[in-house]
């Protein structure tokens, strides 16, 4: 299945590059399907009354200052990895 794609790619792309792109797009997913979990739990949460409108918004600020808070630490290593390659 893999040489159909292998043939049509060109030869500085390997097997092992394929497989490390089929592997982050499986992380990606998986963070995908953490996240929409996490955020329709705290709708449904809501919805139903179970959590009371201070914790609510709580765990939204606390969600919103996580994602900044990887955002500061991903961006310069990404700069970083980048410039250690090449």
């Amino acid at each position: 299945m893999i040489e159909g794609l292998e043939d049509a790619l060109p030869p500085a792309v390997t097997r092992a590059t394929l497989y490390r792109i089929a592997g982050w797009l499986l992380r990606l997913y998986v963070a995908g399907c953490l996240l929409l979990g996490s955020y329709s739990l705290l709708w449904v949460l809501e919805v139903g009354g179970v959590l009371p409108d201070r914790w609510l918004s709580t765990a939204w600020i606390g969600i919103a200052g996580l994602g900044s808070v990887f955002l500061a630490f991903a961006i310069p290593l990404f700069y970083l990895a980048r410039g250690a390659d090449g």
